[in-house]
């Protein structure tokens, strides 16, 4: 083939407005993948976020009343008036955490903690 020829020519113009048609669907599918990502994280994150923290909130409000009800139960404070060593209170807060609602929280004596 001749250089200047017209099936040459046409060959290359064919192929650059291929080439800048490529470029140009690509680069928009670009753009509306990231756009169509933002607005899906969007509208599915808020609704998440709002149930996982009544979640959370649920499982604090659970945990405090517990543990005031483990606070004011009268076994406790008995132990505590008669000076009952760390074993016992140890054991008795054993057995309150194997109960079904504190089976997942670490219920220790203070002075095991500070330890």
């Amino acid at each position: 083939m001749k250089e200047g020829s017209i099936k040459t020519k046409i060959i290359r113009y064919v192929m650059v407005v291929s080439i800048v048609i490529v470029c140009l669907i690509t680069s928009f599918m670009v753009a509306a993948s990231f756009n169509t990502t933002d607005h899906t994280m969007l509208n599915t994150m808020e609704p998440m976020v709002k149930i996982a923290s009544q979640n959370v909130s649920s499982n604090l409000h659970l945990l405090t009343e517990r543990m005031y009800q483990l606070s004011e139960s009268g076994e406790i404070r008995e132990m505590i008036a008669s000076g009952v060593e760390d074993a016992g209170m140890e054991a008795f807060l054993e057995g309150e955490a194997n109960k079904v609602e504190l089976n997942k929280i670490a219920v220790r004596w203070p002075a095991k903690a500070m330890a």
